[in-house]
């Protein structure tokens, strides 16, 4: 599944204005569809696993969108292996040389 919002307690990627992070804008952790098997998650430029159940990811941003972000932000891809049954695996690949999360079911 596909979404573009901000979960409530997001590390930001220093771009995003805080007041996008909180309150009416943010959604609460309790509103991810547990029925999910994954959601691939934008609008926040920071890489990083916000859930495990279900897996949900920020698949971060490649270049610097801004000036808030700063040139010595990490970048990276986020390849996610989702087979038709079985555990899903997520492996974050960057300038900090991220290791794979384990499988999740």
């Amino acid at each position: 599944m596909l979404a573009h919002f901000a979960l409530e307690g997001v590390r930001p990627g220093g771009g995003e204005f805080y007041f996008h992070l909180a309150g009416s804008y943010a959604v609460p952790a309790s509103a991810l569809p547990l029925g999910a098997r994954y959601l691939a998650l934008g609008h926040i430029h920071r890489q990083q696993q916000v859930s495990e159940a279900p897996l949900a990811w920020y698949s971060g941003s490649l270049v610097q969108l801004d000036f808030g972000e700063g040139e010595e932000a990490e970048r990276g891809a986020l390849l996610v292996e989702l087979p038709p049954s079985g555990p899903l695996g997520s492996t974050p690949s960057g300038s900090a040389g991220a290791s794979p999360s384990r499988p999740s079911a």
